[in-house]
């Protein structure tokens, strides 16, 4: 009987040591594994465009955890990855880490500085950091690492005529920094100066086209050295950088016997500036060729008559404006169009963390009923650093989700409306304002850019942060981080009637609160919204007209 008491007591000893023993897992803690997205620019070419391969390893890191460092996460192909060798689990109680996640993994990584030698190893390398604060109630969320280029691309597209010059040589590299290391706490990227020398570049293809790709060190005012070669002719020119985030360099290039026809940036029915090449020799030393000869001027190429010019013509320099284009035409219905459609610009603010305006033109090609998606994700123009998170609901729960280019004026195809869900066009809107009085709104601007007597309806949505000295009440999102509520959200409208060539303008001001004031009684000219922002709206408006069209403010002409 004491023999078996004895015995008793030594298992309850086990089983307590094992309950408290920090590396035991319980069949209650959950492993973490992560869908995956990859930002891409809009523009990116679609031979650029990466997708996960089965196999293909990341690099998992906890900050908050030390015991978590460089893990290895796999994928079968889809994008989910998840680790069975050393699984990470959901912190237990108050405990939170952060995740840090890089691509490709590198099994002989010890410490937070990945090195970079394209010398040696031209590769693409993707970096997270979006998922913070993960902590048990993560267990219900979908926790989605958002992988960001680190390094930028390089896609040129030879073709030609005369598939017989593609026989012989054909070899292509960069001259510039080959080597820099990364801060895996924040994917900061810092170049190796001195490190000049060769990045061999990879040529595909078949036939009468090849192509030519390859990353680069990113390096604001520095340049790198292109150099071709078929057979024994060497064609060269000099591609001046840019810093810009998920940047691709892209080329078309025409080959026919002794040169070469340069065309920048690849765009099919591109209009931009051909250069012919011929071998290099002393008489004719390599050219500047930029990737967007717009680059310098992106401003200017991009106004529209939708487009609002600020005070000055000057973008501050804490706002970021870009413009989505729509390159798919099949994301439209029944559109004639060709070439690029532009989808919308959005003026966004990165310190207080808003959009100031989103414009766009507006037609019943870009809707149809239905194909919402309520696909919430980052804006793949402008760094995931200065957007909000917005996966779920603002944790400040008298705000909405609120778009400012409504998902229902982009309802023409999924692919389209998805690009109304990114986080830059939501503003935190009062959550009735945005189901009442601001729908009813939209909804009367969709029917008026219906009306067949008209022209495309060019739309301004923005926001008006309160005049100092009052106070700007700040959401917080899915992170707990800030981001500015307007005291007040706008509309302006411009269009043309198509039989007298009429332009007609009006605008709507209305309070971001529960006030139950409709858009008839919310109405000003646009003359007078151009005095309280500080923006010129619909500067392409004939200027003999311009300055009587923008102090309308009847709806008699919009009914």
């Amino acid at each position: 009987m004491k023999k078996t008491s004895f015995l008793l007591l030594l298992l309850l000893f086990f089983v307590v040591r094992c309950d408290k023993d920090p590396g035991h897992v319980t069949q209650y803690e959950t492993q973490l594994a992560f869908p995956s997205t990859i930002v891409e620019g809009n523009s990116t070419p679609s031979g650029v465009v990466m997708e996960w391969q089965q196999g293909a390893q990341i690099g998992v890191y906890t900050e908050g955890n030390p015991n978590h460092r460089n893990i290895p996460f796999s994928t079968n192909g889809t994008g989910y990855f998840s680790s069975s060798n050393s699984p990470i689990y959901f912190p237990k109680g108050e405990d939170s880490f952060n995740i840090i996640a890089y691509y490709p993994y590198n099994p002989g990584l010890s410490g937070n500085t990945l090195p970079v030698d394209l010398s040696t190893d031209p590769q693409d390398i993707l970096y997270s950091n979006n998922l913070q604060g993960i902590t048990s109630a993560n267990k219900n969320m979908v926790n989605k690492l958002i992988f960001v280029h680190l390094l930028q691309r390089i896609y040129i597209r030879i073709s030609t005529l005369d598939e017989t010059l593609f026989t012989g040589n054909l070899e292509a590299n960069l001259k510039g920094y080959t080597k820099g290391t990364i801060s895996l706490n924040d994917g900061s990227l810092a170049v190796q100066e001195g490190s000049s020398g060769i990045i061999p570049l990879e040529i595909t293809g078949t036939g009468s086209e090849r192509i030519v790709s390859g990353f680069l060190l990113p390096s604001e005012g520095d340049s790198v050295e292109l150099t071709i070669t078929v057979d024994a002719s060497l064609y060269k020119w000099i591609i001046p950088l840019t810093r810009k985030q998920n940047y691709v360099y892209s080329y078309g290039v025409e080959l026919s016997e002794g040169n070469l026809k340069v065309s920048s940036p690849l765009d099919e029915g591109s209009s931009e500036e051909a250069y012919t090449l011929y071998p290099v020799s002393s008489s004719n030393p390599p050219p500047v060729i930029p990737a967007d000869s717009g680059d310098s001027d992106l401003t200017a190429a991009q106004i529209f008559m939708e487009t609002p010019v600020p005070a000055g013509g000057t973008i501050p320099s804490d706002r970021y404006q870009v413009t989505h284009m729509i390159s798919n035409l099949s994301w439209l219905n029944n559109s004639n169009a060709t070439g690029e459609v532009r989808n919308y610009t959005i003026h966004y603010d990165i310190e207080d963390i808003y959009p100031v305006w989103v414009a766009y033109p507006l037609h019943p090609s870009f809707m149809r009923s239905g194909n919402r998606t309520d696909d919430w994700q980052y804006d793949p123009l402008i760094p995931v650093g200065y957007q909000p998170d917005l996966s779920s609901k603002w944790q400040t729960r008298t705000v909405s989700r609120g778009h400012m280019l409504p998902s229902a004026s982009r309802s023409a195809s999924l692919n389209l409306n998805r690009t109304t869900f990114y986080f830059t066009n939501m503003v935190a809107q009062n959550g009735e304002m945005n189901a009442t009085t601001w729908n009813d709104l939209e909804e009367k601007v969709r029917y008026w850019s219906k009306q067949t007597g008209y022209d495309t309806l060019y739309v301004v949505t923005g926001s008006i942060l309160p005049s100092p000295p009052e106070a700007i009440n700040y959401a917080l999102d899915a992170a707990g981080r800030k981001a500015a509520i307007p005291k007040y959200l706008y509309k302006t409208l411009c269009r043309m009637n198509k039989q007298t060539g009429e332009y007609n303008t009006i605008a709507f001001k209305m309070e971001n609160s529960t006030t139950g004031i409709d858009y008839t009684r919310s109405v000003l000219s646009v003359e007078e919204l151009e005095k309280e922002t500080g923006f010129t709206f619909f500067s392409k408006l004939p200027a003999a007209v311009a300055t009587e069209v923008k102090k309308q403010k009847s709806l008699s002409k919009w009914n």
